[in-house]
């Protein structure tokens, strides 16, 4: 899974250079530049929880397989040579690894030089993220290879030297029988275990690295992929050089009519280095852009008032969508689908929301449910790209349409009388309603946001104007990123303004944000518990999109599992996602996708 920020999180700027062809014996040097709103939290994979920390990652490390950068349907072989095979009696899949995958040059490796990438490399990956003491990403594989839960849980309660022995020992599931295979045996089917291992979580680690640097590989990554960390200055800028130990991989299977097309054969990474400058406010990303500084961009609101043109937005004509101002001043606009979801969470172990709270508990949160006017919050402050959602599985998932939630409508009438029914006494006072339980005090609801940029204001205001027309007085605190993604792993805090970015398309990796078992430290910030719906994920998770008879199945659960949680409300569903990003002509780069996160190496300016 991803954790998302408010605001899309990735802004690109290039250098001018002049394009190579193919064949070009000396290159220019190529330089890449990102902006985004904050530091990414840590660029440990196993444990990088958030979409900013997993692009930075998976810059340095490399998983067994990827999505293909210009078919994002396919899956292909990254450090494993081939697809690998899979043998349905036993349950094992086995990979061939690549014979020329070294990692970078590192002091941790004897003489500094990076070795060779063998077999036990992933053995050792796939068992930290098991017995990492922070728990952050094993819910991936939780379950599914035989013996890693019980290596994994008796590994958390050690640490130090003992930590590092414990490592030493076999795991039933997980083998090298020699230094180009790596086997793996699951105990029942996992039909996203391919998409699982193109995930940073999964990405191949060096043990001499981790037993160097401990908690600090997060700032010393140690990687096989296409660049190396040079230099991070926390709070203002992060830049990585080309790997120089990186094989020899050239780009290929390029469609004739993508930008990239004059670039196939080209050695990978497209670009020498990459810098991220860290600016918090949109306003600066945009100046930068429009001074050619800045090759690529993302748009808050007051970004989106400016350069779009309402008509054509009205109208649907996304071509069109860019005022042709800016169009002639040679900034161009791409418009993506994303399947992300943004939703409100409430702590289910809060006693004024939660289960503890009763049938009062359940009454606040689905008014706060029913009082969002979710059409107004996607064109007064999303700029009519975040759709309305109302179900748990995103548009083009198998699952989506299987059941809506009734409760996640705008009907603030509905909500006072839910209010009204649950004992609550509910009035109006002039223009202004106040909702008050048996004490005579307003019902209060704080809600921690993940971001402290300058929208996070305006997007509070306009939550706590929704809450108004239930009576409901709701009060935001804004946080960091990284404060409000602690606070979320912690527990504490009343209600998040979360948001999830799907990891893989298959409803399973949305589902699970529910799924009792995985509560916090885990990725149920909702710490919601009801014992059918965890029945009902446990088989879903199980089943594939490609069995005719399992599809249907998976469907007729998620309608199941939807009904649960409209009775028990652990969500207010908000919006889902398109994407916008601007950027200046001459930027060439696959299209977007948001489960393909090495798409830095493929892109160019030219």
């Amino acid at each position: 899974m991803k954790r998302i920020l408010t605001l899309t999180c990735f802004f690109m700027l290039w250098a001018m250079v002049s394009p190579p062809g193919p064949g070009a014996q000396q290159s220019p040097r190529r330089e890449l530049a990102f902006a985004q709103w904050q530091d990414p939290g840590t660029l440990d994979p196993h444990l990088a929880g958030d979409v900013v920390s997993s692009h930075h990652a998976m810059l340095v490390y490399e998983s067994l397989l990827e999505f293909d950068p210009f078919d994002h349907a396919k899956l292909r072989p990254c450090l494993a040579a081939a697809m690998p095979s899979f043998d349905a009696q036993t349950q094992t899949y086995t990979f061939k690894l690549r014979d020329d995958v070294y990692f970078a040059d590192d002091p941790c490796f004897a003489g500094g030089k990076g070795r060779k990438l063998v077999a036990s490399d992933l053995v050792y990956s796939f068992k930290r993220l098991a017995a990492l003491p922070q728990l952050a990403n094993f819910w991936i594989v939780e379950g599914f290879i035989a013996g890693l839960d019980e290596f994994g849980y008796a590994g958390r309660k050690l640490k130090g030297e003992a930590w590092n022995r414990h490592m030493a020992q076999n795991v039933e599931g997980l083998g090298a029988p020699d230094d180009r295979t790596f086997v793996v045996k699951l105990v029942q089917p996992c039909p996203q275990f391919l998409y699982v291992a193109t995930m940073s979580y999964t990405a191949a680690v060096a043990r001499e690295a981790c037993e160097t640097y401990g908690e600090a590989l997060g700032k010393h990554p140690v990687g096989t992929g296409p660049f190396v960390l040079r230099d991070w200055k926390s709070g203002l800028s992060l830049s990585y050089e080309r790997n120089a130990n990186y094989r020899d991989v050239r780009l290929s299977g390029v469609p004739s009519a993508s930008p990239l097309k004059g670039y196939e054969g080209m050695r990978l990474p497209l670009s020498d280095a990459v810098r991220f400058e860290i600016i918090e406010e949109g306003k600066t990303h945009l100046q930068r852009c429009l001074e050619g500084r800045i090759d690529r961009a993302g748009l808050d609101a007051e970004q989106r008032a400016r350069l779009l043109d309402p008509n054509a937005l009205a109208l649907g004509r996304m071509e069109n969508l860019l005022v042709k101002e800016f169009h002639d001043k040679g900034l161009r606009l791409t418009v993506a689908d994303e399947p992300m979801v943004d939703y409100i969470a409430f702590n289910m172990s809060d006693e004024t929301v939660g289960v503890k709270a009763g049938k009062k508990g359940k009454a606040i949160r689905k008014a706060l449910a029913l009082c969002m006017d979710r059409a107004r919050l996607n064109l007064d402050y999303r700029g009519g790209f975040a759709p309305p959602a109302n179900e748990l599985v995103p548009p083009d998932i198998v699952g989506h349409g299987a059941g809506s939630l009734t409760h996640q409508r705008f009907d603030a009438e509905e909500a006072r009388e839910v209010l009204r029914k649950a004992g609550f006494r509910v009035e109006q006072r002039l223009t202004k309603w106040r909702t008050l339980d048996e004490n005579a005090r307003q019902v209060s609801i704080s809600l921690l946001l993940r971001s402290k940029n300058s929208d996070a204001t305006r997007y509070a205001m306009m939550l706590a104007q929704f809450a108004e027309q239930a009576g409901i007085k709701l009060e935001c605190e804004a946080l960091t990123f990284a404060e409000f993604l602690k606070k979320q792993e912690e527990g504490k805090g009343q209600a998040y303004d979360s948001g999830w970015v799907m990891d893989y398309p298959d409803a399973q990796n949305v589902l699970q944000l529910l799924y009792g078992p995985y509560k916090p430290p885990g990725i149920n910030a909702a710490s919601f518990e009801n014992a059918e719906y965890d029945k009902c994920y446990e088989e879903l998770a199980g089943l594939s999109d490609q069995d005719e008879k399992q599809r249907a199945r998976k469907q007729t659960l998620i309608k199941r599992m939807t009904e649960i949680v409209d009775e028990e409300a652990p969500w207010v569903l908000l919006s889902w996602r398109r994407s916008l990003t601007l950027y200046r002509e001459g930027l060439k780069a696959p299209p977007p996708c948001s489960f393909n996160y090495a798409l830095t190496k493929y892109t160019v300016k030219g």
